[in-house]
């Protein structure tokens, strides 16, 4: 089997604090600069771990790969322990001394760099050699980690496990895993506040608006506002029978006035004629306004009005108030001013 020796500066964020856990390889390709993919896998942790124990003494964590060249290499710290995490990658848990935790509180050494042993038929990780304090790394896709985030959470003892209980997660969860899902829970907790607060919204309609009109209240009145004006009319002394009479009277009122519009916009355009809103289009368009569109809306403009309602005054209705009157108001409708009409009438000059 041949093997290549890389030399890789990782990246990785130490925080403020000093991790006592950190993430050598992330689970599945590992990028560096200038040279091809690595793999680190189940597999590779497996023969990392044996060629560790076989060492039967820890891994020394000195700066900037000083160990290589073969001068003074002060030791930063030493590995203890090694970690496989399925789907998160390879840890190692490290003993700092005084001088290396003073550089990493103070962010004068940010990033660790492991040197390894890279299988070249596939590039898979399977041994370790040491790691190095650096502020060059090479190592493009681990994500920086804050000191907690390295740290494992069974170090809280029986309260601790049983709160990772209640997350659904393993009593030997890390704490990234414990923050990922507690996210989840947030974002469920501020979808369903979302919700609430929509329907909460649509809830404020406590009337129909002629109520609200009645009471002299604002359309986006609350249902406090509704029932305080309700009891105030109740200490004035106004029945709720009466009340209701008002509304009653007040609706009729409204479905007039809604009528009256309607029928003279059909008058305007020519789509009813005088003589028949009087006679039955008025009392359609409050009664049934579905029916009176559906009847006299649906015709073209101006085509409702018949000749006879134009035609020239006779001998018999030239002094019928009533025929000049309907006259006057089909002038009004169609926009013929009262010159114009003694001009081109039936006894125009013309």
């Amino acid at each position: 089997m041949s093997t290549q020796l890389v030399v890789l500066k990782q990246a990785q964020d130490l925080g403020d604090g000093v991790p006592e856990w950190i993430q050598l390889f992330p689970a599945g390709r590992v990028l560096i600069e200038d040279r091809p993919d690595a793999v680190m896998d189940a597999e590779g942790a497996a023969l990392i771990l044996r060629h560790f124990e076989s060492l039967q003494h820890d891994v020394v964590i000195d700066y900037e790969h000083q160990t290589l060249t073969g001068g003074e290499a002060p030791a930063a710290g030493w590995i203890r322990e090694l970690d496989w995490r399925e789907g998160d990658g390879l840890y190692a848990r490290a003993e700092w001394t005084d001088k290396a935790k003073g550089y990493i509180e103070r962010r004068e050494y940010r990033y660790h760099s492991p040197v390894f042993l890279c299988r070249t038929s596939d590039r898979r990780i399977v041994e370790l050699y040491n790691v190095a304090l650096t502020n060059q790394p090479r190592m493009k896709n681990v994500a920086e980690l804050l000191a907690a985030k390295n740290m494992k959470l069974t170090t809280g003892g029986p309260d601790m496990n049983e709160f990772l209980k209640l997350l659904g997660l393993k009593p030997d969860a890390t704490e990234a895993e414990a923050v990922e899902v507690l996210k989840g829970v947030l974002d469920d907790r501020d979808e369903l506040q979302t919700k609430l607060k929509a329907h909460d919204d649509k809830a404020t309609v406590v009337a129909c608006k002629d109520v609200l009109t009645a009471l002299e209240l604002d359309e986006k009145a609350d249902s406090k506002t509704v029932v305080a004006k309700i009891k105030g009319l109740s200490a004035s002394g106004v029945a709720a029978s009466d009340l209701g009479q008002q509304l009653e009277a007040l609706k009729k009122r409204l479905n007039t006035l809604q009528a009256t519009g309607v029928v003279e916009e059909a008058l305007k355009n020519g789509q009813i004629t005088p003589a028949e809103a009087k006679t039955w289009g008025n009392d359609l368009a409050a009664s049934d306004p579905k029916q009176f569109e559906l009847i006299v809306l649906s015709r073209p403009k101006f085509s409702a009005v018949p000749l006879a309602d134009i035609a020239p005054k006779t001998d018999t209705d030239a002094t019928d108030p009533e025929a000049d009157a309907l006259q006057l108001e089909i002038n009004k409708k169609m926009g013929i001013d009262a010159e114009t009409y003694k001009k081109y009438g039936p006894d125009g000059e013309e």
